[in-house]
């Protein structure tokens, strides 16, 4: 871990729901293991909190760690509510905290062996991005669930991301997505 690997910083504490799913890291890290993210903001040796939990959750506990003096790293999105992402700025503006907000997307193998290879192409004028991962019936996955991923269009939001990362200001976009659920436990199939 890239924490873990520079020396102005140390990885003091994991949290997870599931504290057993928390210990390997922690172990691997040295650090020990808290009971919940709540408990892991009020450490006072911690001054960087990173959040990589199901996506309701952003917003409340980037709230609670800037509440508590901490610097946050958070995985997308920073909320499912705009009017909540707007607060969530202010309010890292307001305590003079940084706020990142981390695709890391941005980072993989795909992302930056095109962005090298741009130089090669030029200017282009047209860009065109497909995801194409047919999966009917979807994964009982948490990221096929509206309750803890958003609506369905969510993830393919962070694409946007990628093509400005590229290329700069986007002047249009244009998707086709189609959703329903009719499943009992309430999570939804795609078809883009």
């Amino acid at each position: 871990m890239a924490l873990q690997a520079d020396a102005r910083s140390q990885v003091i504490a994991v949290a997870s729901h599931r504290v057993e799913s928390a210990e390997p890291l922690a172990k691997e890290m040295g650090a020990a293991v808290l009971p919940t993210w709540q408990t892991l903001i009020q450490q006072p040796d911690v001054d960087l909190v990173a959040i990589a939990s199901a996506n309701p959750n952003h917003g409340e506990a980037v709230e609670a760690a800037l509440k508590a003096g901490k610097h946050v790293v958070v995985e997308y999105p920073l909320a499912l509510d705009l009017a909540q992402a707007r607060r969530l700025l202010a309010l890292a503006d307001n305590q003079n905290k940084l706020l990142h907000v981390e695709h890391i997307e941005l980072l993989g193998g795909l992302q930056q062996t095109v962005k090298a290879q741009l130089v090669e192409v030029g200017h282009p004028i047209y860009v065109r991005y497909a995801t194409i991962s047919p999966q009917h019936p979807a994964p009982n996955k948490w990221t096929y669930n509206p309750d803890l991923f958003g609506f369905p269009l969510m993830g393919a939001l962070s694409l946007i991301n990628r093509l400005t990362n590229l290329f700069g200001s986007v002047k249009t976009v244009a998707c086709q997505n189609r959703s329903y659920s009719d499943r009992a436990d309430g999570t939804y199939d795609t078809h883009l």
